[in-house]
């Protein structure tokens, strides 16, 4: 069972993205609780299949900061 948190603005810190690793139009999916995928929204639908997790949860947070 997974958790999703989608229409937001993701800021992953990752050293490899510019700045402070910026996904506009990001997704997080928590699998119980740690964090599984994070991505572009546009590609959920593929990294919840890669994942095999049923989303129990999908809440969108309207462009808000994740």
């Amino acid at each position: 069972m997974g958790t999703v948190l989608r229409g937001g603005h993701l800021l992953t810190l990752d050293p490899e993205r510019q700045g402070l690793g910026e996904i506009p139009d990001g997704a997080v999916v928590f699998a119980g609780d740690r964090i599984a995928w994070v991505g572009p929204e546009q590609d959920l639908a593929q990294g919840i299949s890669a994942l095999g997790l049923t989303v129990t949860n999908d809440i969108d947070v309207g462009g808000g900061w994740i």
